[in-house]
């Protein structure tokens, strides 16, 4: 058994921790010790076996076994094939015979290990041009590290200038030009966090010894999350320049790096520029496409720079000058994490070159002038055009129920717009596919409304404790549909007595029906705060106002007609009927001179999964919240109380949820109710 003992001392040499923890080196040192001491006696250990081990065919007289982990194949042990990463037991019995662990070896334990550690082959250098290895026999070495999980890593030392690479990445073990994906090169002195891009399996670290180039890395920080965005796409382009309107130039002194970024907010540029009239960084909304129409926002750098640049909201692609006359920029990732899923923005798209979209029935229709970009839908409620429509028989955005075959019967609705535009377009519930036409010089951007152009807060102000009388004060009720009580039944719309009378119940308010000659609940569906010439309905201010019998308690909840309408907002102290701060306005000076002792509750609009139904009537263009902001603002002006509507809960996107709370988008089921009356009510008690 004194073998036995020589057994475990090479496995205890050869099999360490790694601080992996899918298979870690104590496990594979536990496991094979086990199995030694359960081969029983009788078999002799005769070392480490190679698939070149010296002399002729063993067949000896006793048992005995190797251990193996180079793959290939034993001629001299019976022709057995040990595998890569495999670790198996060649044992002799009259023949010889395979054992195979099921443990990975130590090779294949340290490449899956985030440790840096890995090959080192003398006599070669990463060249910068082909992004292979070179041989330089006496002049360069390379570390390979095989990566696992390293999300980024420091390098310090000290660098020449040579024709060599110092740090290269590639999305595969093979140091391929194929699988390159970006490259580091350091002159000097060098210390630097580095982010590894995504998909990298393998690290190489290119040193060149005259001049005496020496580096060394270490990992600073490990993935935890694999959605984590991070720079990992990018592409070389020879040739070209990129001009100040962001377009391709071209020119033998040129070359430019594209690179997708898919969710980094800010990126870290540094390196050496020329300036003059070419861009050393640009932004683009395509990553396929390079030109006028994606071009976002571009910088010219001169001399050296170490700078951190904010990506634009809707930047895909980030492109980086390299021009042949001294250009050297390096970037990496200064901020980069998901954005919550309300604010996701369309990914999946694609253009199709060589049609447009026709009015009729939505039909990509041939022409060498047209062109039209489609998007998939991932459940978004509305989303937002902005730019520049020709109008005439084309679609400048159109829905469908399909994102493979759009067209005819997969044709949900689309619109024209001609000139500028920037409006909120409502998304149809079964949308699966949203396209944009650009046609000749039509220039559309599309983005989720839920990036707000404005991202204003939200507040609820409450002067509590509220005294109610324990029925002894009556309650009234202004606003639109969604406070009349409009819900589904199965004939269509019908019309119930809705939250009011669930508030009421709750808070303890005398509530009287619509049966009475002054019932609580005076809201009129489809009103607006404002006046509108294409609304018929009675507005909510003038219904406040033309009020003169006894209450006690006044809710007053709309807007949501406002925004869907367009209309104007105003200045804080505006009197204008058209506006909504001059509709609040004289509602609070009326209730202030007619009410004086009244409590008065504005309820500011709830979250709706439908985008504006009618987005052409008015001239404003705002945001729901902006709406909110103004309500909340105006209110508090009078001192008066203010609920946030989009704390009541109500769903913003599509899905079961809002199935559940909302009928059409808008307006609340009768379980919505329940919900609208329960919350308002935990927040006034």
């Amino acid at each position: 058994m004194s073998e036995y003992s020589s057994l475990k001392a090479t496995i205890n040499a050869n099999i360490k921790a790694n601080n992996n923890h899918e298979i870690t080196g104590a496990i594979t040192n536990s496991v094979l010790n086990a199995m030694v001491n359960s081969l029983g006696a009788g078999y002799q250990y005769m070392g480490m076996a190679t698939p070149t081990i010296p002399g002729s065919a063993q067949t000896p007289d006793y048992k005995c076994f190797y251990l193996a982990i180079t793959p290939g194949t034993y001629t001299n042990l019976g022709g057995l094939v040990v595998a890569d990463g495999e670790v198996a037991l060649l044992k002799w019995d009259t023949t010889w015979t395979k054992v195979a662990t099921d443990i990975a070896s130590v090779q294949s334990v340290i490449k899956d290990s985030p440790i840096l550690a890995g090959e080192y082959v003398d006599g070669y250098y990463i060249d910068r041009s082909t992004h292979e290895p070179i041989s330089a026999a006496g002049f360069g070495y390379i570390r390979y590290v095989v990566n696992g999980k390293i999300r980024k890593l420091r390098i310090s030392g000290k660098g020449v200038d040579s024709s060599a690479d110092t740090l290269v990445f590639y999305k595969d073990v093979s140091p391929t030009n194929g699988n390159y994906i970006g490259s580091y090169k350091y002159t000097g002195n060098a210390d630097e966090e580095i982010n590894v891009p995504v998909g990298t399996q393998l690290i190489c670290l290119s040193a060149w010894y005259r001049g005496g180039e020496i580096f060394k890395l270490s990992e600073v920080e490990f993935w935890d999350d694999p959605d984590f965005g991070c720079l990992f796409k990018n592409e070389l382009i020879r040739g070209s320049y990129i001009n100040t309107n962001g377009n391709y130039v071209s020119s033998g002194s040129g070359a430019i790096r594209k690179i997708l970024i898919p969710e980094c907010s800010s990126l870290r540029i540094k390196g050496t520029a020329i300036g003059g009239y070419t861009l050393s960084i640009a932004f683009y909304s395509s990553y396929e496409t390079h030109d006028t129409t994606t071009f976002i926002k571009g910088y010219t750098f001169s001399g050296a720079v170490d700078q951190t640049i904010d990506v634009p909201k809707h930047a895909k692609c980030v492109a980086l000058g390299e021009w042949a006359k001294g250009e050297r920029l390096t970037i990496s990732d200064v901020v980069c994490s998901p954005r919550t899923t309300d604010l996701r923005n369309i990914l999946t798209n694609e253009l199709v070159a060589g049609y447009y979209l026709n009015n009729s029935y939505g039909l990509p229709t041939a022409s060498t002038k047209g062109s039209y970009r489609k998007f998939y839908n991932p459940g978004i409620a509305n989303v937002r055009i902005k730019g520049t429509a020709i109008g005439g028989s084309t679609l400048s955005i159109a829905f469908y129920t399909d994102y493979s075959n759009i067209g005819g019967a997969t044709y949900i609705r689309g619109f024209t717009f001609e000139g500028d535009v920037d409006t909120i377009v409502n998304v149809p519930e079964n949308a699966k596919c949203i396209a944009i036409g650009e046609w000749l010089t039509e220039s559309l951007t599309l983005m989720d409304a839920g990036y707000e152009k404005k991202q204003v807060k939200l507040y609820s102000c409450l002067d509590k404790p509220f005294n109610f009388g324990n029925n002894t004060k009556k309650a009234v009720f202004f606003g639109d549909s969604i406070t009349y009580g409009a819900t589904s039944g199965s004939g269509g719309l019908h019309n119930t007595e809705g939250y009011p009378i669930l508030l009421c119940g709750k808070l303890g308010l005398i509530y009287t029906p619509r049966t009475d000659a002054n019932p609580s609940n005076q809201a009129v569906s489809g009103s607006l705060f404002t006046t509108n010439p294409n609304v018929s309905e009675q507005t909510i201010a003038s219904r406040i106002m033309a009020t003169s019998f006894p209450a006690d308690v006044f809710f007053i909840a709309g807007g949501c007609n406002d925004y869907n309408c367009n209309a104007l907002i105003g200045d804080l102290d505006s009197v204008a009927a058209n506006e909504l701060c001059g509709a609040l306005n004289n509602i609070c000076s009326y209730l202030q001179t007619n009410y004086p002792n009244a409590e008065v509750f504005f309820i500011t609009p709830i979250n709706q999964t439908r985008g504006k139904t009618q987005p052409t009537y008015g001239s404003g263009d705002y945001t729901q919240n902006e709406y909110r902001d103004a309500i909340f603002k105006v209110a508090t002006k009078w001192g008066y109380n203010v609920i946030d509507g989009s704390q009541i809960g109500f769903p913003e996107e599509n899905g079961d949820y809002k199935d559940l709370m909302l009928y059409d988008g808008i307006h609340p089921t009768e379980l919505g109710y329940e919900l609208y009356a329960k919350t308002l009510a935990g927040l006034i008690l």
